[in-house]
């Protein structure tokens, strides 16, 4: 379920400032470097809009580096094999499974969107039409963040590692109730729990949960004994 992205941007004293740019910009025009300094400045209402709505920052850890850096990462213990990174929008995951060396270099790429409107409503100062076209760009980016997102949990969450060195193997991290159990075709709260334990012995926390809508609807079904009191 995506997030709406509703959030009020503006303050009333900056939509007065954004209407008085609006209205100067579509009479007299911008220079170049005006139009620059105009568009950082809203990108980070737009990132901020991003940050709220995506679940993909949710699901991962967000790490702001440098323009110059790279994205490389030390291979911290046995757990983090095999590796999965996303090439680019749209790609296959890139399955890390011949570790060399003690890091991983994950792949960069950009994500880009643009937004526009007609001539007519910048002469009339109508900041509401320009507030649509940002929550407009934010959710595309959220929308490409997502969808890369889901790309490389996919396979991360349903491939076996064949072992590499000293790393013995491991069978796809997936979770599953004997097929004689009547459970076994829902959300129940025993495939839940089995859920706890297996990340118990692996040395991690379930904290989140994400279900489909059609498992949301499992849950309605479950008896009151089934609903832990909170």
């Amino acid at each position: 379920m995506k997030k709406e992205i509703n959030k009020q941007i503006f303050t009333p004293e900056q939509k007065v400032l954004i209407r008085e740019f609006l209205k100067k910009t579509a009479e007299y025009g911008a220079s170049e470097e005006k139009r620059k300094e105009f568009a950082a400045a809203i990108s980070v209402p737009i990132l901020q809009l991003v940050r709220d709505a995506s679940v993909a920052r949710q699901l991962f850890a967000v790490e702001p580096l440098e323009p110059a850096s790279q994205a490389s990462y030390p291979i911290a213990d046995d757990l983090d094999a095999p590796i999965f990174t996303l090439p680019d929008v749209g790609m296959v995951p890139r399955n890390h499974v011949e570790l060399t060396g003690e890091e991983v270099v994950v792949d960069t790429f950009k994500i880009g969107t643009s937004m526009d409107w007609p001539l007519k409503y910048a002469k009339h100062g109508r900041v509401d039409i320009f507030e649509r076209a940002m929550r407009t760009a934010a959710r595309a980016v959220v929308d490409y963040e997502e969808e890369s997102a889901w790309r490389v949990l996919a396979p991360a969450c349903t491939t076996a590692f064949p072992g590499k060195g000293l790393l013995a193997p491991r069978p796809a991290p997936i979770i599953q109730l004997p097929a004689t159990s009547i459970a076994s075709t829902f959300l129940s709260k025993e495939l839940v729990n089995q859920m706890h334990v297996a990340m118990k012995r692996n040395r991690r926390t379930l904290t989140d949960l994400y279900i489909s809508p059609e498992d949301m609807a499992d849950t309605r079904e479950w008896s009151d004994a089934q609903v832990d009191e909170i």
